[in-house]
């Protein structure tokens, strides 16, 4: 994994990150989106869809309980539930805050969900927009917001439990392992907590801004930076066991399958590692094109990523052979994919929003990257 200039447009994004993370976010055309079976979910502006992937068929839709708010962080969904976060809504035409709420709703699968709790802030809930997907674990919903917070809701009714602040906002998705939370955040650090008393066991501060997840794997945490590092980290005393250096700055979240971890940086370059000794295994044949800010999924035999264009104009999709490193193919996307792909059977969907403008849901084969299926909303 050795050094290499990033290009021209990934150095330019660097810099400004430097100067811009403390106080942006992910862009709010980023549409989110959730595999469960057959289905994906997709969080877009004004409403979360339910599509059924193998009958190409939309199933539902969600839009609050008074409609009115935005969504965009992945719904988080397992056979019993689906939990959102909203992107908050005008308190008044007299106020510059905002309302936002998490929703905890019952999973019908094709039929629509039907409502179990919402905690807005007014009640003791989050103050801060959701661009990460919430965590269901501990019997409780863990939920990270723009304005530096971790909140942690009670399953059953939604009441607050704790509440966290770290040092800048919080851009992904915690992990839960053995009665433990850890969170990775703008503010450079990494941090575990007590998952019932949200008290801080360990703080690990990197050189680079941490906007991937944490993945909780083979008795280790892996984290990617924005420094261009992978790291492995003793998940009770937070003692840094290895890092993996890739060419440029880590802003997807990584896979673990098998005592191996897939990675990808914003040069578009895929990595594979050792798992235990973070010992490089391969580096992609040649560089996906675009950058890559989504997270890495597999289907056993191949992983794949979603990339973006200089420009932002469009990106791609790419299939990775998993034994050694060889693209297999590369697909181009009408539009910038910035979240992590969804794979359903034979299939691997994305969502985009191109120039900024309406959604598309995309399936294509994973076997040759064919499409499949484009859906668009109806009004």
């Amino acid at each position: 994994m050795t050094q290499r200039i990033p290009k021209l447009a990934v150095l330019v994004f660097m810099v400004m990150a430097v100067f811009l993370v403390a106080c942006t976010a992910p862009s709010s055309n980023w549409p989110g989106l959730t595999a469960d079976g057959d289905r994906v979910l997709v969080a877009f502006n004004s409403e979360v869809i339910a599509l059924n992937v193998v009958e190409q068929r939309e199933v539902w839709r969600y839009a609050g309980e008074e409609g009115g708010v935005q969504f965009f962080a992945p719904p988080s969904v397992t056979a019993e539930n689906i939990v959102l976060g909203d992107f908050g809504t005008q308190r008044s035409m007299f106020s510059t805050g905002l309302t936002t709420a998490v929703y905890k709703l019952n999973n019908n699968g094709d039929a629509p969900p039907t409502t179990n709790w919402v905690n807005a802030d007014r009640e003791g809930g989050i103050s801060g927009r959701v661009f990460a997907e919430p965590l269901q674990a501990n019997d409780l919903v863990y939920v990270v917001t723009s304005d530096n917070h971790l909140v942690a809701l009670q399953s059953s009714d939604g009441a607050k439990v704790w509440d966290v602040t770290a040092e800048n906002a919080n851009w992904s998705q915690p992990a839960y392992g053995d009665g433990l939370i850890f969170v990775t955040s703008t503010d450079r650090n990494v941090y575990a907590l007590d998952a019932n008393e949200g008290t801080l066991v360990w703080q690990q501060r990197l050189e680079g801004s941490n906007a991937a997840a944490p993945i909780l794997a083979n008795d280790k945490l892996y984290v990617a930076s924005f420094d261009g590092n992978l790291y492995a980290f003793e998940p009770t005393t937070g003692d840094i066991i290895w890092q993996a250096v890739a060419d440029t700055a880590l802003w997807s979240t990584p896979t673990y399958v098998d005592g191996v971890v897939y990675f990808a940086d914003l040069n578009g370059r895929v990595y594979a590692a050792d798992a235990d000794t973070g010992r490089e295994l391969w580096e992609s044949t040649t560089q996906v094109s675009g950058s890559v800010q989504g997270g890495v999924v597999h289907n056993g035999t191949h992983v794949f990523v979603g990339s973006a264009n200089d420009d932002n104009s469009g990106g791609w999709l790419a299939s990775i052979d998993m034994s050694d490193g060889r693209v297999v193919w590369e697909s181009e996307v009408p539009g910038p994919v910035h979240n992590t792909p969804g794979i359903i059977g034979e299939s691997i969907i994305v969502a985009v929003a191109p120039n900024g403008g309406s959604l598309q849901v995309i399936e294509y084969g994973t076997t040759d990257g064919a499409q499949q299926w484009l859906y668009t909303p109806s009004q």
